[in-house]
This record gives structure tokens, C-alpha cells and sequence, in this order.
């Protein structure tokens, strides 16, 4: 892959995990619409994890599609088994959703910061 496509991969990936970060503000009120047994919430957070898990997973954000695709699996077995939603469960998959969002999306402004030209001037002080 070139230089050039690589940028524009890695602008793309930085886009995508701000669009996560703003997602998480969804996150509780679906939440709580599925501790009241709302059967559309489940549906629309299931949709949510699946889209994550799957665009996670392209732009590398290995940790942010597997705990996506844990909440999908677990809310794909509610839809199944209604009677065995286990909210405590989902709210702590929710959590760590929620920080590896977070982590990513640091290390994502680490690696862009890294990446700025190093000034001449400070080349010849680290010497």
C-alpha cells in the first residue's frame, strides 16, 4: 500500500473512532429502554454493535469490535431467549465497550501527534 492511501486509511479510522465516541452517548438511554424490556432498544443497539464490530474491525480497532461483538452475541441471545436478559451482564460490556472506545481513541491522537515533524532545532538538543 502506498504512502498516500495509508494517510487517507488512517484519516478515515480517525473519523470512524470520533463517530464512535459520539455514539456513546446512546449508550444509556438504550440501555435503559432494554432494562425495561424494550424490545426496539435491544434491536437498535444490536444494529449499532453489529455496524461497530464489523468497522472496527477494518480499521483495526481490535479491542473496540471484539467487546462490540460481545454485546452483539449477548443481545442476538436475548432477542433469542427473552426471558434471559441479564442486564448486569450487559451493563458491564457496556463499560467495557465504553473504555475501549476511550483507549482507542487516545491512542489514535498519540499515534497522529507522533507522527508531526520533528523541528530541527530539537533533533540537535536530543544530542
Amino acid at each position: 500500500m502506498d504512502v498516500r492511501t495509508q494517510k487517507r486509511l488512517d484519516e478515515i479510522g480517525t473519523r470512524f473512532i470520533r463517530y464512535t465516541v459520539d455514539q456513546l452517548a446512546e449508550l444509556p438511554s438504550l440501555a435503559a429502554r432494554i432494562h425495561e424490556g424494550d424490545a426496539a432498544g435491544l434491536a437498535e443497539l444490536e444494529n449499532l454493535t453489529h455496524q461497530l464490530h464489523g468497522s472496527a474491525a477494518m480499521f483495526r480497532f481490535d479491542a473496540v469490535s471484539t467487546k462490540a461483538g460481545r454485546i452483539n452475541k449477548l443481545l442476538k441471545s436475548f432477542e433469542a431467549n427473552p426471558g434471559t436478559w441479564d442486564v448486569a451482564l450487559l451493563d458491564s460490556l457496556l463499560i467495557d465497550f465504553t473504555d475501549a472506545v476511550h483507549d482507542a481513541a487516545a491512542s489514535r491522537h498519540r499515534h497522529s501527534s507522533d507522527n508531526r515533524p520533528e523541528w530541527p532545532d530539537q533533533s540537535r538538543d536530543a544530542n
